[in-house]
């Protein structure tokens, strides 16, 4: 029988099929995923599963990339609680202000037209239509791709087809790789779940990413050009 305690599954274990009958605590959270194989064992802990902005976790900033399961697992995470509550609270906030001051309709207009006839428009700068629009990444890649062509570099490859979360969570690393390619700095990418959940205070990140990109992309003359203005993300709160 494998037994596990509670304080030491800190990291994800790989392994198909188990020796034997799993026992585990009761905030463990078990995944079984027939389609890649895989026995996912992880206690939801914070350093694993929490999205907070890339300027306050620091794991951000080195990779986009969850394993498929922590996408299906995010979604079934219990709420938080104390000091993680408060910071989600004081992001979220920060989210609906910006929203009022603009900023996702001009992400909105940006991207509608940079697409134009390429994919579906964005119908509404609201976080819900928005988080839809954008949660596979195929928009973003082909918004990347058009950016990248300008600077005469080749196209990131991605799935135009999304039918589960493991295909747009490659999606989306393939979007945060164009974006480094096309010179944007690693502090202003995601993570994969920030964008999959689409929760407001992991949603920032992802519109902190675009609305980087947009300036960016008038630094470099694009002629399609990002009207967003400069964003604040930090203050004395």
């Amino acid at each position: 029988m494998l037994g596990i305690q509670a304080g030491i599954v800190r990291r994800i274990v790989y392994h198909w099929p188990p020796p034997g009958p799993v026992c585990l605590p009761a905030e463990t959270c078990i995944i079984l995923s027939t389609k890649t194989a895989c026995l996912t064992l992880s206690l939801l802990v914070r350093e694993e599963l929490d999205v907070y902005p890339s300027h306050l976790n620091s794991r951000s900033a080195h990779s986009s990339r969850a394993h498929p399961s922590l996408l299906v697992m995010a979604e079934h995470r219990a709420k938080k609680s104390g000091l993680a509550a408060d910071i989600d609270r004081k992001l979220e906030q920060r989210y609906d202000k910006l929203e009022e001051g603009g900023t996702m309709s001009y992400i909105m207009v940006w991207l509608n037209a940079i697409i134009e006839k390429d994919h579906e428009a964005i119908a509404s700068h609201l976080h819900k239509e928005l988080h839809r629009s954008l949660r596979d990444g195929i928009l973003l890649c082909k918004v990347i791709n058009k950016l990248l062509e300008s600077q005469g570099k080749p196209p990131v490859k991605f799935s135009k087809k999304c039918s589960s979360p493991f295909v747009a969570m490659g999606n989306i690393e393939a979007f945060c790789n164009g974006c480094k390619e096309y010179g944007l700095k690693k502090e202003s990418l995601f993570q994969s779940t920030d964008l999959w959940e689409g929760r407001k205070a992991g949603f920032l990140n992802v519109i902190f990413c675009i609305h980087s990109l947009g300036s960016l992309a008038n630094e470099q003359g694009y002629p399609v050009t990002y009207s967003g203005n400069e964003i604040k993300f930090l203050d004395n709160e």
